[in-house]
């Protein structure tokens, strides 16, 4: 996924900084949900 993200952020840096965003509050909720 991570190559994945790479490529968006070529394409467009905007798009990837909010979706990196949203992504950081997922991962924050997967790890209260893991734990």
């Amino acid at each position: 996924t991570c190559d994945m993200g790479s490529e968006e952020e070529k394409v467009s840096p905007v798009k990837s900084k909010k979706r990196t965003l949203k992504t950081a509050s997922q991962i924050e909720a997967l790890e209260k949900f893991y734990d």
